[in-house]
């Protein structure tokens, strides 16, 4: 049994016809919102980070958070800061306490330690690092693999 010639290249993969032409330009377009939406998600984590210290900052303002040398308050409590901000963490954004807390000291170390990784995160323009929809990085890496890889 003899097979003829159009039979040996097996199916036509010939891109003519108006479906092959905007197959590229879907693909770009699909590109780009994945694109838009990954520098969103980069802007949301950082504005939710700076929120973060924020609190905490204005909880270590907080008349109740802290000792003061010159009036010891006998018979008051003392709140920690730290619990007070991860404690309105909690209840606003819904996570856990562990979470909170990550959050909470990953922003102090962007806002401190690293401000070019938290400004190219404003920027939605962020290489090498993973933030989740809590806004919370891997607290035991992510930040240390940008800083040793050139930064941003």
């Amino acid at each position: 049994m003899e097979r003829d010639d159009d039979d040996k290249a097996g199916p036509s993969t010939s891109s003519t016809g108006p479906a092959a032409s905007a197959a590229p330009a879907a693909i770009s377009a699909a590109a780009d919102a994945a694109r838009a939406g990954w520098e969103a998600e980069n802007r949301a984590a950082a504005h939710r980070l700076s929120a973060a210290h924020q609190l905490m900052t204005a909880c270590l303002d907080y008349p109740g958070c802290g000792t003061d040398p010159d009036d010891p308050r006998p018979g008051y409590s003392i709140l920690d800061a730290a619990d007070v901000a991860i404690t309105h963490l909690v209840r606003v954004l819904a996570i856990s306490t562990y979470k909170a807390g990550a959050m909470i000291s990953f922003a102090a170390d962007l806002h401190l330690r690293y401000p070019a990784i938290l400004t190219a995160m404003t920027q939605g323009r962020l290489v090498g690092i993973s933030v989740s929809s809590s806004g919370v990085g891997d607290p035991g890496g992510g930040v240390a693999e940008v800083e040793a890889a050139g930064g941003v």
